[in-house]
């Protein structure tokens, strides 16, 4: 991703559309709202890099004030955001706390608001909202559909790899949510019959921030020699990107839902572990309907036929998205 720069004139000839020529070639001014949660700047920068893929776009993240200071500066058609920073093109936001700044922003600065979830305002107060399709469910024909792009799971920065190893195999294990309970012994259970079922396979196994200290010991005990165990605080940033890019196989704890998504996005063989549910919710449903179409493989009928039903599917959610954001809100400007 490229760092925001500092340009100095005469080289730019900066205009107030969010756009400028440094020695001919234009540059279009992107603003990444950021609440702070990790989640949604993987989002961000998921689309920032499919568009960066796309054309010159100079990137600038901003931190938003609460919501209080977004709405009073939304009212107020003034921002506390930017003031030294070249007007936006593109306002990319995710998360609640970045609505209202970012309609601020919109109002103070200009630029066209692109909102990166299901939003908690009208969708026609925003340009464009990019919203997983498990948060809009049924939802069909209404007046707002124009202002909608539903889009399979939440973006991310994962590229498909053009020839994923089939020998190398990943494990993501999450933890318990709000939707999910959870089980050490199950979960240690289906990765032991997996890694003893495909010895030719060298896995690696990493876990998360919510998966419980009881969970590493019991798995460090065994002894397979085809498992590396990494624990998530030992990875550095980008590595489970890193390896998801190489692997031909990935296991994701179905309570990780992002990750889902990811290894969808990774051109790899998806399936799922089991992990016991609290409740049915719109996340929960959305992933049963990827094992409905055969997308993903849930353990139990993996463990009847493999991976041989499996429906082949390359997810490049941010690249169409971003395709879509050039033609709506950029080429047609």
């Amino acid at each position: 991703m490229k760092p925001a720069r500092t340009v100095k004139l005469p080289e730019v000839q900066q205009s107030y559309l969010g756009m400028y020529s440094i020695n001919g070639s234009t540059t279009t001014v992107v603003w990444c709202l950021t609440d702070g949660k990790p989640g949604h700047a993987n989002q961000l920068r998921g689309l920032v890099s499919a568009l960066e893929r796309r054309r010159d776009i100079d990137v600038h993240w901003l931190d938003v004030p609460s919501r209080w200071e977004s709405f009073r500066d939304w009212i107020t058609r003034r921002s506390s955001l930017g003031h030294a920073l070249p007007r936006p093109k593109l306002i990319l936001a995710a998360g609640q706390a970045t609505h209202a700044a970012a309609l601020s922003v919109r109002r103070s600065r200009g630029g066209r608001v692109v909102l990166l979830m299901r939003p908690s305002l009208p969708a026609n107060w925003f340009d464009l909202c990019l919203i997983p399709d498990h948060d809009l469910g049924e939802r069909k024909g209404n007046n707002d559909d124009v202002h909608i792009v539903r889009t399979c799971g939440v973006l991310n920065s994962v590229q498909p790899a053009s020839t994923p190893d089939v020998q190398r195999g990943l494990f993501l294990i999450g933890g318990p949510s709000k939707h999910h309970d959870w089980d050490d012994s199950s979960i240690d259970s289906q990765v032991r019959e997996i890694v003893g079922a495909s010895a030719e396979t060298q896995w690696t196994l990493t876990t998360s921030r919510r998966t419980p200290e009881t969970f590493f010991p019991r798995l460090a005990g065994r002894s397979y020699s085809n498992i590396t165990i990494i624990p998530a605080s030992e990875t550095p940033t980008g590595w489970v990107e890193e390896q998801l890019t190489t692997a031909g196989t990935v296991f994701v704890t179905e309570d990780s839902v992002s990750m889902v998504y990811e290894a969808l996005s990774a051109n790899a063989d998806v399936g799922l572990l089991h992990v016991p549910r609290r409740r049915t919710s719109r996340v929960i449903r959305g992933v049963d309907r990827l094992a409905e179409s055969r997308v993903v493989i849930p353990f139990a009928e993996w463990m009847e036929s493999q991976f041989k039903h499996r429906q082949p599917c390359v997810l490049q959610e941010a690249d169409r998205c971003a395709g879509i954001v050039c033609s709506r809100l950029l080429d047609a400007a």
